[in-house]
């Protein structure tokens, strides 16, 4: 059940405010000074959670987000925001801040909701499983995990399968919990995430 209102608020509400989000974010931008961190206030549904040069520009030596922005001869230019905010990363702070979830306390994992596996072999090792997708490990598997957080129940299932060469299917769905983001201090918001990337390039 909890899958399906995953599916039904993405179609619905996600899905939609991130197709909304293309020409507003196109029109938006050519008015928003390269220096500035964040989107006006009336959009920020469509802005990044943090900071939008938050420890990323001109650094070429940090990973993931951090490294794609950099990618571009201007992070800050519009054709970089815009790919960014809009194709890249869309309703990021929606997904953050609404959708979201504020972190607690320290996380109780549930031991019997653990399930997941590397591939092709390790399945004997439960703290790999947690490392799939991770920037530190880009582990090739999948994972479910449930955990409290508070009064609530929070889930997450992830999963990077190899294709061919260095593209992989990626699937993520739930809250983001695992890897990297369980490093987040108690207050910290907690992202909602329902992505699908066909073929990703990890390598």
């Amino acid at each position: 059940m909890k899958f399906i209102k995953h599916i039904l608020v993405f179609f619905f509400v996600k899905f939609p405010l991130q197709i909304i989000g293309i020409p507003i974010l196109a029109v938006l931008l050519l008015f928003i000074p390269e220096d500035r961190e964040y989107l006006p206030k009336k959009f920020r549904w469509w802005d990044n959670h943090e900071r939008y040069t938050e420890g990323n520009i001109g650094d070429d030596s940090l990973s993931g987000s951090s490294h794609i922005r950099n990618e571009w001869s201007n992070p800050t230019g519009w054709l970089a925001r815009f790919y960014w905010l809009a194709l890249r990363n869309p309703v990021n702070y929606f997904q953050y801040n609404i959708l979201g979830r504020v972190k607690k306390s320290p996380y109780t994992l549930d031991v019997q909701r653990v399930r997941g596996f590397s591939f092709p072999s390790n399945k004997t090792n439960p703290k790999k499983w947690l490392q799939v997708g991770t920037h530190e490990y880009n582990t090739r598997g999948w994972y479910y995990q449930e955990v409290t957080n508070g009064d609530d129940k929070l889930w997450e299932f992830y999963v990077i399968y190899p294709l061919f060469k260095k593209w992989h299917f990626r699937f993520r769905a739930g809250w983001k919990l695992g890897g990297f983001y369980s490093n987040k201090k108690q207050g910290d918001a907690i992202q909602w995430v329902f992505s699908m990337t066909p073929l990703k390039k990890i390598h």
